[in-house]
């Protein structure tokens, strides 16, 4: 199964790659499975690279130990521990999906609801729309399947970095992420227009579920009022605002 994968990424990229300046560069491949597939592509594809984490013995699988010198590559990726995933370091994932929709010139990109809607906004005026689900890739995998058979060309991806390129393979793969960036910087290079809206994310601490088995917190967006609503029930009052009261805390901190 591997050298058939191997065999198909080769064949895949052989034609694109032909007669380009191919980037030099670097993958932190997170102590995972991704590095022997990667290193026999990328050998057989004739790209100059290193590299890094690459040892999986399942001890520091998705750490991160090796320093790499960005400044010594046109790209730097990293993978994940089972290599579905593939990030470029130092942009954003929004911001290299949207790219990569607009080089495709598909006709719709599926992302979830935490992709950034500056870059949505980006998107629409290159003409790529979006259509949001759930986080998950199953959910967006979903949505790619219903565009496909009404004839909508697009491609899928969370800014975690799990991409589907539904007209090359069903499901995300780290290696196919990059090579198809890659394949884009050869092509047009790395764009500096992206929109990209900031934005601020808080962490709540939940609660251990053997502590509160019959109490529950419901966080949801008023759709009548500018404000968020939290509520708290369970069987005693005094628990219920404790629980309501730690959140606020949390909250305002």
């Amino acid at each position: 199964m591997k050298e058939r994968w191997i065999e198909y990424l080769v064949t895949t990229f052989a034609q694109k790659f032909r007669d380009r300046k191919l980037p030099r560069v670097a993958i932190d491949c997170a102590y995972g499975s991704g590095a022997d597939i990667a290193r026999a592509v990328l050998e057989r594809l004739g790209f100059d690279f290193m590299l890094f984490n690459t040892k999986h013995d399942g001890e520091n699988i998705n750490k991160s130990t090796e320093k790499i010198n960005t400044d010594e590559f046109d790209l730097v990726f990293e993978f994940d521990g089972d290599a579905d995933r593939c990030v470029v370091r130092g942009i954003q994932g929004d911001v290299i999906i949207a790219q990569l929709a607009v080089w495709l010139k598909v006709e719709m990109l599926v992302s979830t609801i935490l992709f950034n809607s500056g870059t949505e906004r980006w998107l629409n005026e290159n003409g790529v729309r979006l259509a949001r689900t759930q986080v998950g890739d199953r959910f967006i995998a979903k949505e790619l399947e219903k565009l496909k058979s009404f004839g909508t060309s697009s491609i899928g991806g969370e800014p975690s970095g799990h991409v589907i390129f539904q007209d090359v393979f069903h499901s995300g793969d780290g290696l196919l992420t990059a090579l198809m960036i890659c394949a884009m910087y050869c092509d047009v290079g790395l764009r500096d227009d992206v929109s990209l809206y900031p934005s601020v994310k808080l962490n709540i601490k939940t609660f251990a579920k053997h502590e509160y088995e019959e109490y529950r917190a419901i966080i949801r967006q008023s759709g009548t009022e500018d404000v968020v609503r939290i509520i708290v029930e369970g069987k005693d009052q005094v628990v219920c605002d404790d629980i309501l009261s730690s959140l606020y805390v949390r909250r305002i901190k």
